[in-house]
């Protein structure tokens, strides 16, 4: 027994390491590749005073940003036992389990606190089209959208998962930001704030939204989708860059993100359970709950078939007597 208990503790902990030294890949070669593209952009590719961004740069910087995407589904790829089904459970996984119709109410009261707090405290203007805004749907896709498949998708759901949710979303934050730095040093790429505090404080935000979403779905299309339709709102209504304003409504969206989490862990939304977070007292009241719904449903097929029964019983008796009073 002893023996196979220590066999099973050093699977685990085998598991544990690979685990760790997948995530350390992650992060290495997101980071390596990003800054060599970002170093590539920069020097083979300087924009002069006047000219216009090379086409070959654009795309370059579009491969920059799907560099976590591209890693994390490579990694996945290489975690399946089964190569031949592998495409498939990963494609299954991210993008076709089904989602409860709370997550819709879920995202849409994150949106709408994040663009609400930014109207009242009048740090949005219009600052283009929005047939234009909608054409920068694709755009915004690549360079947002499927970048949560590496961060949510991916580290996310792997990163440090003994640790209370929202301070893997703190931690997660600050390793984005560091990976955002070499693409936000391309002088034409568009950032909301040169102050770089500012910048860690729209993406803490951004973070808690999206990590709280990502908690409590089964896919990543949700965050993928949520992603994408923020960033082509703020290409229409650009958010501005006051200290205070950004403050304020980062602090919001934390809360409020905090607020959805504390509903999902009371089971405020259906068959909702957050990740990172159980609780064992409401999840005994629901097995309780199931198990008096099934002797009540059971006690209500015995007496409609005692009833029943009963109906036969009279049924044949009043048949026999009026037979004897016929007779």
């Amino acid at each position: 027994m002893a023996k196979k208990q220590s066999g099973k503790s050093l699977n685990l902990k085998n598991l544990l390491e690979k685990q760790e030294w997948m995530l350390l890949a992650f992060i290495g070669s997101v980071y390596i590749v990003t800054m060599v593209l970002s170093l590539v952009i920069r020097l083979a590719f300087a924009q002069r005073e006047g000219e216009a961004v090379s086409s070959t740069a654009m795309i370059l910087y579009f491969v920059m940003n799907l560099i976590p995407a591209v890693t994390a589904l490579i990694l996945l790829f290489l975690e399946q036992k089964d190569k031949k089904k592998a495409v498939s459970h990963i494609i299954w996984e991210l993008f076709l389990a089904g989602e409860s119709p709370w997550i819709i109410v879920i995202t849409g009261t994150l949106f709408l606190v994040h663009f609400f707090g930014n109207a009242l405290l009048g740090n949005i203007t219009i600052s283009g089209n929005m047939l234009v805004s909608i054409s920068y749907l694709p755009i915004a896709l690549f360079s947002f959208g499927l970048t949560e498949i590496g961060w949510r998708g991916y580290f996310q759901t792997r990163f440090m998962p003994e640790l209370p949710l929202n301070l893997r979303l703190m931690v997660i934050s600050f390793v984005i930001l560091v990976w955002q730095i070499p693409i936000l040093s391309v002088s034409w790429a568009a950032k909301p704030t040169e102050n770089w505090i500012l910048l860690y404080l729209l993406l803490l935000g951004n973070t808690f939204m999206l990590g709280t979403i990502r908690s409590m779905c089964k896919g990543v299309w949700v965050c993928i989708l949520f992603a994408t339709v923020m960033n082509t709102w703020n290409n229409f209504f650009s958010v501005g860059g006051k200290w205070y304003a950004i403050l304020i409504i980062t602090v919001l969206e934390i809360v409020i993100s905090i607020m959805l989490q504390a509903g999902a862990f009371a089971g405020k939304f259906g068959n909702i359970t957050l990740e990172g977070i159980r609780n064992p007292e409401l999840e005994k009241q629901r097995r309780i709950q199931k198990r008096l719904e099934k002797k009540e449903q059971k006690a209500l097929r015995a007496r409609k078939k005692q009833r029943a029964k009963q109906e036969q019983e009279e049924v044949k008796a009043s048949v026999e007597e009026a037979e004897e009073t016929g007779e």
